[in-house]
């Protein structure tokens, strides 16, 4: 009986791990369609807010990139790979940025 309870257990701490301390599955204010602000000198976009870590989904001309591979984020500072620097210093281009507060 004891090692049902035991697997039991083990089951419901993984559960937890999975669903409940994934930050897609926290709960939080979600905000869609930011407009982050834009310098146009070095490709940095500054966010209205801080994100929770983990929740950011930023388009770029409509197309979504992807963090680590596109760009990095610390709190609201959005910051371009050295290939996409131009892209985001260019005062044409739209930014659109759904995340989790």
């Amino acid at each position: 009986m004891k090692s049902i309870t035991a697997k039991l257990s083990l089951l419901a701490i993984i559960l937890w791990v999975v669903f409940a301390a994934s930050p897609r599955y926290q709960t939080g204010q979600q905000v869609f369609n930011a407009s982050p602000s834009q310098n146009t000198t070095t490709g940095v976009l500054t966010l209205p807010e801080t994100p929770r870590v983990g929740t950011v989904r930023l388009y770029v001309n409509a197309l979504r990139h992807k963090p680590v591979e596109d760009f990095t984020i610390s709190g609201t500072v959005i910051t371009p790979v050295a290939e996409n620097v131009d892209l985001y210093k260019d005062s044409v281009t739209v930014f659109v940025v759904d995340y989790v507060k």
